[in-house]
């Protein structure tokens, strides 16, 4: 088998420009780029230790140490740990991708931090998929990681009665009433009695619907040890993925809490 040495440098280089790429994005690092450019000569660079002939331990340790300095290089020393994590989980996103596709294409294809022996490089596969392969994973976390950042552990308190939920922040949830102006949080039914309890009628707008809303009032909800008052809870008659809807106007206002 005829081996570029100049080939697989430009691709490994490549490769790890896209990596640590992905890390400062990822990450929304204000690094400067000539620092991933050096990083990623480095990584490139570290080729030659493939031509030594070297233990398969001793070749971890040199991938370890490469690594870590290439972060290093790249990022400075804080949160070290936490930028030489997501080198190697972006790694193994993007590595284990090019797997799969060179499973179900038929092509062999490499280009990662640490090329290996024994590939035939499919350059341009290589240079067009890992891109897109490390946007889509970028797009993917980011709104998962600002999905989870709007959930909130819930406590509402009627007069008999406390219950827990779950609860999402919804920014277009800004419902409401429009006769002492109180926020209204939607609850999925099967969490609210409504026996025994005064029924509020509140008209509502959506871009499905219009109609009327039954709340009904509580003592105050409790988020984050923080009690918010004068707060409506309205009964969603639709199953919801959580437990109840929270209203964006009870974190901007100041009236709605007092210190818990």
């Amino acid at each position: 088998m005829t081996v570029y040495i100049d080939l697989i440098f430009i691709i490994n280089f490549i490769m790890d420009l896209y990596i640590l790429s992905g890390v400062k994005f990822l990450l929304k690092l204000n690094t400067k780029f000539y620092r991933i450019i050096i990083s990623s000569l480095i990584g490139s660079i570290s080729l030659i230790i493939l031509f030594i002939r070297l233990s398969t331990l001793e070749i971890n340790i040199l991938k370890l140490l490469i690594s870590i300095i290439m972060v290093l290089v790249a990022f400075g020393h804080y949160k070290f740990f936490n930028r030489l994590f997501y080198l190697y989980v972006i790694s193994i996103v993007l590595g284990g991708s090019i797997y799969l596709i060179n499973d179900a294409l038929g092509y062999e294809i490499s280009g990662f931090i640490f090329i290996e022996n024994g590939y035939n490089v499919n350059l341009i596969i290589l240079l067009l998929i890992s891109p897109v392969i490390l946007f889509l994973y970028i797009r993917e976390y980011l709104e998962q990681k600002k999905k989870i950042n709007t959930i909130y552990q819930v406590t509402i308190k009627f007069k008999n009665k406390i219950i827990n939920l779950e609860g999402f922040l919804d920014t277009g949830n800004k419902l409401v009433d429009p006769y002492f102006k109180r926020s209204i949080i939607l609850v999925n039914k099967k969490f609210i009695d409504l026996r025994g309890k005064k029924v509020i009628y509140v008209p509502f707008h959506s871009l499905n619907n219009n109609g009327l809303l039954k709340c009904i009032t509580c003592e105050y909800i409790l988020i984050d040890n923080i009690k918010y008052y004068d707060i409506l809870i309205g009964i969603n008659e639709v199953n919801m993925e959580y437990d109840c809807i929270l209203n964006e106007r009870i974190f901007n206002n100041e009236k709605y809490n007092r210190t818990y």
